[in-house]
C-alpha cells in the first residue's frame, strides 16, 4: 500500500477525521454525564445506607425485646416505600461505566476509522481514485471486466463493454477478439455490432479490408441494406479489390441517405475520382466554400532513438482532432526505410462516422515508429507530433520522432 496515490490518502485522512468527529458526536454525551451521575449515584448510596442501618436497629430491638416481630416488620415496609418512592423521583440517568470503560470509548473512537480505511484499503473501491476524467484507471476497469466474463462468459453488455474499452485504447488485436466473442453470441446478429468488429480487424491489417473485414460489411448490410457505415467501408473495401463498379454501386445508394454536409462533400469527391457525378438535387445547394482537401508534412527520425531498429519497422502517421477522441481521423502505414519524406492525408483516408479531414480548424498530427508492428501505441514506442492549422495545413511543416509514448 506504499505505493498507492496520494489522491488515496487524502481521501482516507479525510473519511478518518470525519469518522472521528461522527464518534465525537456521538459518544461525547455518554462522556459529558459523568458529573452528573455522580451527584445521582451519592444520593443513592447514602438512602440505601440509612435503609441498611434502620433494617439493624429494628432487629437490634426485636432482639432485646423492645419491639414486636410484627412492629418491627412494618417500620421495615415503611422504610423500603421510603427509599422506593425516593429512586423514583431521580431522573434517569445512565450509570457509569465500569473501570476502564471510558478508556474503551476513547480507543474505540480512534481504532474504528482507522479499522474501516485498512478494510477499504484491502478492496478495490479506493482504486477508482486513481487517474483523472481524461485518464480513467483503465488496467483497473478492464481486469473487472475480464473477471465478471470468467464467471459468466456469456455476458455480451460486459463482452460489449470490454471491446469498446480495448477500441479507446488502441488496443485493436484485444478488441477485434472480444468483438467476435460478442456477434458468435448476439441473436439475431446486430449490423452495428459487425461492422465494429470489421473496423477493428481492419486496423489490424493497418488499413487492409478484404478477407474477413469485407464478410462482416457484406452480412452487415445482407441484414440492413441501408446502414450507412458499412456501405462506406464496403466501397474502400472495393476499391482496395479494384473493383471501381461494386464501390459506385456502395457509394450511390450511401449518396441517397441524409448525410452529415461533410461527410457528403468526401463522398462527392470519391465519386467524381470514379467518374461519377451525383445527380442534382441529392447534394445541398447551398455554396460551401473549399476547403484545405489535403494535410502535408515532412517526416523524419531522431538518429539516436530508430539507428538499431530494423528498416521495415513498420511507421504510423496519423492525423486526429486536436481537442476530441484519440481516434484517426486518417492514417498513413510507413516503414522506417521511407523516412525522411513527405507524407499526405487526405479525406479519402477518412473513417466513416468521423469529422472529415477537412472539416476540422485544427488537427495533431502524429508519426509513431510501431515496435511491435501493430497499430496500437505501445509504452516505448518511438514518436513525435505537431499541432497545425488551416494556414500550415500545406505548407510540410517538419514533423520529427523524437520523444517516447509513455503508458
Amino acid at each position: 500500500m506504499m505505493g498507492l496515490p496520494v489522491t488515496t490518502w487524502l481521501f482516507g485522512a479525510l473519511a478518518l477525521l470525519l469518522s472521528v468527529l461522527g464518534l465525537l458526536f456521538v459518544l461525547w454525551p455518554m462522556l459529558a454525564r459523568r458529573g452528573a451521575s455522580d451527584s445521582v449515584l451519592s444520593r443513592k448510596e447514602t438512602n440505601i445506607t440509612l435503609y441498611r442501618e434502620r433494617v439493624a436497629e429494628l432487629q437490634k430491638a426485636v432482639a432485646l425485646g423492645e419491639m414486636s416481630a410484627e412492629d418491627a416488620r412494618l417500620q421495615e415496609e415503611e422504610a423500603g416505600r421510603h427509599l422506593l418512592e425516593d429512586a423514583q423521583a431521580e431522573p434517569v440517568i445512565n450509570p457509569e461505566p465500569k473501570a476502564g470503560g471510558q478508556w474503551l470509548i476513547l480507543v474505540s473512537m480512534l481504532f474504528l476509522p482507522v479499522f474501516a480505511l485498512l478494510i477499504y484499503l484491502q478492496g478495490d473501491g479506493w482504486r477508482l481514485l486513481e487517474g483523472d476524467a481524461k485518464s480513467p484507471p483503465w488496467d483497473f476497469i478492464i481486469q473487472r471486466a475480464e473477471t465478471r466474463l470468467a464467471n459468466n462468459p456469456q455476458d455480451e453488455e460486459t463482452l460489449l463493454f470490454l471491446a469498446r474499452s480495448y477500441r479507446a485504447l488502441e488496443k485493436h488485436v484485444e478488441s477485434a477478439q472480444v468483438y467476435a466473442r460478442l456477434n458468435a453470441l448476439v441473436s439475431p446478429a446486430k449490423p452495428e455490432l459487425l461492422v465494429e468488429e470489421a473496423e477493428m480487424l481492419a486496423m489490424v491489417k493497418q488499413g487492409d479490408m478484404r478477407g474477413r473485414p469485407t464478410e462482416l460489411f457484406e452480412q452487415a448490410l445482407s441484414i440492413d441494406a441501408d446502414h450507412g457505415r458499412a456501405l462506406w467501408y464496403a466501397g474502400l473495401a472495393a476499391l482496395q479489390r479494384q473493383d471501381e463498379t461494386e464501390a459506385v454501386t456502395y457509394w450511390q445508394a450511401l449518396a441517397r441517405q441524409e448525410l452529415p454536409e461533410s461527410f457528403r462533400q468526401v463522398l462527392e469527391r470519391q465519386l467524381r475520382k470514379l467518374g461519377v457525378e451525383l445527380p442534382a438535387g441529392a447534394v445541398s445547394a447551398q455554396a460551401k466554400p473549399e476547403l484545405p482537401p489535403v494535410i502535408r508534412v515532412k517526416v523524419s527520425a531522431a538518429v539516436d532513438l530508430v539507428d538499431k531498429l530494423p528498416a521495415e519497422t513498420p511507421v504510423f502517421v496519423y492525423a486526429r482532432a486536436e481537442d476530441g477522441p484519440a481516434r484517426p481521423l486518417a492514417a498513413r502505414r510507413l516503414t522506417l526505410a521511407d523516412l525522411p519524406t513527405e507524407v499526405v492525408l487526405d479525406d479519402a483516408m477518412q473513417m466513416a462516422g468521423g469529422p472529415a479531414l477537412s472539416s476540422l480548424d485544427r488537427w495533431e498530427i502524429v508519426a509513431r515508429v510501431s515496435l511491435s508492428g501493430a497499430a496500437q501505441a505501445n509504452a516505448g514506442d518511438p514518436y513525435g507530433s505537431l499541432q497545425l492549422d488551416k494556414a500550415g495545413a500545406l505548407t510540410g511543416k517538419m514533423l520529427e520522432i523524437d520523444r517516447l509514448w509513455q503508458k
